[in-house]
């Protein structure tokens, strides 16, 4: 992650080290002197790649089911199109279906903002380290 990885204080790139078979990270800013254990910067980065894994997913199954939905009302609007429903059963499927629809929709829209917000620290490493709270150690 050498590469990933700057400094919150300065945003200077950091340098990885091992000393005493424990591996850190140090900001290359003479003077700055944070350093940082890498098995905790490691472990909050794999904790974020798993939220985003898990909004991957999620974003997913609200997908799925919204098209599901879809079908449904599709197949409603047809039944009761050539009489094979009548009006009171249609009335209230219809009204069923898209309450969930517009939830789904709802859920969806939610999710895929959650997803941006991540994927914004994705793209870009350097925020990553910034948003991390790390205590510099001497």
């Amino acid at each position: 992650m050498k590469r990933f990885v700057f400094c919150a204080k300065d945003k200077h790139l950091m340098t990885g080290y091992t000393t005493k078979n424990n591996d850190y990270y140090k900001c290359a800013v003479k003077g700055c002197k944070t350093n940082v254990k890498a098995s905790e910067l490691h472990g909050k980065y794999a904790e974020l790649n798993d939220k985003e894994a898990a909004s991957v997913e999620a974003t997913g199954n609200i997908r799925k089911n919204l098209s599901t939905l879809k079908t449904k009302l599709q197949t409603v609007n047809m039944r009761f199109a050539v009489d094979d429903i009548g009006k009171d059963v249609y009335s209230g499927a219809s009204r069923e279906l898209t309450l969930n629809i517009d939830k789904a929709e709802k859920e969806l829209e939610e999710a895929e903002i959650k997803f941006s917000n991540l994927s914004k620290y994705h793209c870009c490493p350097e925020k990553f380290y910034h948003n991390i709270s790390c205590s510099p150690e001497s």
